[in-house]
């Protein structure tokens, strides 16, 4: 089947050009000018527009659109770097606001959690990894969602403890979404 005279749009260069389209089994098999009449035209989309569908099962489009407002961390490759990024941006935004973030590899960077609760103290800080699936919060945010010494564990998520049984700041799984 050949669709014929779509306003066809390319996501790669943001144009929009006239065009044909042509389907089967579900498929597209070929965009283009003047694509002919093999196996059965359909005029009834003249002039409409068609774009390229999202199809993913496990994508997060909501977060990525609040994500552009975020701290980007994925970049960050050690403990100075992210000390810096942090007093950056809390010297850009009004004290008793939330800092976020994303994209921290905790395997990859070595955290000075004093010194982030230091840098952070006026504000409430959330930094999601890369996975999703873990935060750094600092101790107002921690505060802010009652995690503390006597709160138990969820069944789907964990705080890292230091000895005392105080949370560091590292949340993962239930906790995260606890927080969000």
């Amino acid at each position: 089947m050949i669709l014929q005279g779509l306003e066809l749009y390319d996501p790669r260069s943001s144009a929009t050009t006239q065009g044909d389209l042509e389907i089967e089994d579900g498929r597209i098999l070929r965009l283009g000018q003047n694509l002919g009449n093999s196996g059965g035209s359909d005029n009834r989309f003249k002039g409409r527009f068609l774009m390229p569908a999202f199809f993913d099962a496990h994508t997060h489009f909501m977060m990525g659109g609040q994500m552009l407002e975020h701290l980007d961390c994925g970049s960050l490759k050690d403990g100075q770097a992210l000390l810096s990024a942090l007093q950056q941006r809390c010297d850009t935004i009004p004290a008793g606001s939330w800092l976020e973030g994303y994209g921290l590899d905790l395997d990859e960077i070595e955290l000075d959690l004093e010194a982030i609760n230091r840098i952070t103290a006026g504000h409430f800080l959330f930094i999601q990894t890369h996975d999703l699936h873990s935060a750094l919060a600092n101790r107002p945010a921690l505060n802010q969602a009652d995690i503390n010494a006597s709160t138990p564990d969820p069944p789907d998520g964990r705080a890292r403890r230091d000895q005392n049984g105080n949370p560091t700041g590292i949340v993962s799984e239930g906790l995260v979404w606890k927080m969000r």
